[in-house]
């Protein structure tokens, strides 16, 4: 498709169970609306779910993969995702101020974004393409990463706890 198989207006609730979109933002929620999605495999060229201010997802062992952004969050959205994976080529979450994430047992391929006041726990990251960047509340774990960055490795601001386990870290400047 050229756009979204599904859009979500503000305050709709919906599930979705085995299914695979492929699409260049295959599920748009409006404002307000509440998704549960298992047992699927959503593969974008934009993000594979847009999540609107406000709104909550939750994801049970699905497959997300994104060109851009696998997951975007706006402002106060809300996310629990258990199991399966998320792969993002830019990121694999884009967290707005103020949102809350939980992963869950989650493969997270790709850095991690997030906003003012955003949280996020529970990341398991497994794959970074060059350096990290992480501000706000981000309680992640990096595993067995080559981080490479042109200045600094990993840039980290605000509360952002991580533990980096069997990691190689390579930078001009500062690792």
């Amino acid at each position: 498709l050229d756009k979204h198989v599904i859009y979500m207006n503000s305050n709709c609730r919906l599930t979705l169970v085995n299914v695979e979109f492929d699409a260049p933002t295959p599920i748009y929620m409006g404002s307000g609306s509440k998704l549960t999605l298992k047992n699927s495999r959503l593969k974008s060229r934009r993000h594979a779910i847009y999540v609107g201010s406000g709104a909550e997802v939750t994801i049970v062992n699905s497959h997300l993969e994104s060109e851009k952004d696998a997951l975007y969050l706006g402002t106060g959205a809300r996310l629990v995702m258990t199991g399966g994976s998320v792969k993002g080529a830019k990121q694999a979450l884009y967290a707005g101020s103020e949102s809350d994430v939980l992963f869950k047992g989650t493969n997270v391929v790709g850095s991690i974004y997030t906003g003012t006041r955003a949280e996020v726990k529970g990341a398991v990251i497994t794959e970074i393409k060059k350096d990290w960047y992480c501000r706000g509340k981000t309680e992640a774990t990096l595993k067995q990463i080559k981080l490479t960055g042109r200045s600094t490795a990993i840039t980290a601001s605000d509360q952002c706890p991580r533990e980096l386990v069997g990691c190689h870290l390579e930078a001009r400047y500062t690792a």
